[in-house]
Order: C-alpha cells, then structure tokens, then sequence
C-alpha cells in the first residue's frame, strides 16, 4: 500500500513540474530593463507611482492571454504579481492584483486619438458633451443623446459594443425600470466600422470598456 501511495504521488509531483515549465514556457519572464515598448513602459511606470509603488520596483514583465479590449501583462513587483490591463495603443485601462480581483488602478483619462475634428467620441463612464445620468430602480447610468440622423461608427477598441434603445423608461413585468433595445452593434477589431441611424427618441448605452466614434453621414 505503501508503494502504491508513494507511486501516485510522484506521479501528481510529476504532473506539477510539467505544468510549471509549460506555463514558464507559454509566458517567459522578460527582465524590464528589456522591455522595448517605450511607451507602454512609460505608462505602467506612471501608473504604478500613481498608485505609491516605486517603478523602480518592476522586475519582469510577460505579456499573457488578451483580454476582451486589448492585451495584457504579468508583472513581478518585489516578489509580488500585478496584471496590466491595455490598449492597443499603450494606453492603460487598469492595473489589477490578480485576475479576478477589483483594479487597484484604473485610467480615468484614456486619450484615443482622433484627428477628424467632425467625430464625436464616446467613452464608457465619461459624460462628455452628450452623455446624460439615467436612473434605472435608483442606479445611475450613462447613456449618449446624440442629435438624430445617419453616422458611420467606428471602434476605438476591440470588442467595442453599443445598444441603441428607445429613450422612454417603462416598469416591466418584474416591476423594474427598463428601456427598450433597438438593436446591438459589436465591432471586434480596432478601426472597425458599420454605419446606424439614430431618431429623435433614441440614445446609445455603452457596454463597459467601450469606446467609439462616430461621424455623422450627410
């Protein structure tokens, strides 16, 4: 019996260390004295002094699976793991202690460049000149009043989406606040673009992370 115990142990030892070398191996550890990206490095720097953790301090970084609007690192920090949330443009959205956990850091002031002066940009959580707060069975929510008429859309992310809903509030079945939608707009790729009409009672209500901009089509 003994042997037996010991003989199935080795085997999860075993199964432990090729797991470990395989995850080493999908992710190598690159020092951040050699992380060329100068300007996402630049970046994370910011943001970790933000949040009173000396940069100094970053020892490896490895970029890992994407996450639904952009790529995103594993960082060493005095023996301790952050994961960094990005754009595809360098920006940070936000910085995390684990996976599943709440941000430790969060970008208030992602800057998605548009050189089109006629293009009205759209950012999760921020008002900006046509967002208003609705309130939905006592939460607040934004959502974009944008005047009616044809425009070209474009993502300024990945995994963009957007529902365009009636702007009339009604109590449903449940008894709960709740608009209807109209339609449901999903642009995968950075620079992706697909033309709406917005009414007069129509609004758009962003999903979160998403940012757009739109062009109105004459």
């Amino acid at each position: 019996m003994g042997k037996i115990l010991r003989g199935i142990f080795l085997v999860v030892i075993i199964f432990i260390v090729i797991a470990i070398i395989i995850a080493v191996l999908d992710n190598p550890m690159q020092k951040w004295e050699d992380f060329d990206n100068a300007e996402l490095k630049s970046n994370i720097e910011k943001a970790f002094e933000e949040i009173n953790l000396n940069s100094s301090g970053i020892e490896r970084i490895a970029q890992i699976d994407d996450w639904a609007n952009g790529p995103r690192y594993k960082i060493t920090y005095n023996n301790d793991i952050y994961y960094v949330y990005a754009y595809d443009n360098n920006q940070l959205a936000s910085i995390n202690k684990d996976l599943k956990g709440e941000a430790i850091y969060t970008n208030e002031n992602v800057d998605f460049e548009n050189t089109d002066s006629n293009s009205i940009v759209l950012k999760y959580g921020e008002l900006g000149k046509y967002g208003k707060t609705v309130t939905y069975d006592g939460q607040n929510y934004i959502k974009y009043f944008l005047p009616e008429g044809e425009y070209e859309v474009e993502a300024l992310v990945r995994n963009a989406m957007f529902f365009i809903e009636d702007t009339e509030i009604y109590k449903n079945s449940s008894g709960h606040d709740e608009s209807k939608t109209l339609d449901t707009i999903e642009l995968s790729d950075v620079g992706s673009k697909q033309n709406i009409t917005l009414k007069a009672n129509n609004c758009i209500n962003l999903v979160i992370n998403s940012s757009i901009s739109l062009k109105k089509i004459n």
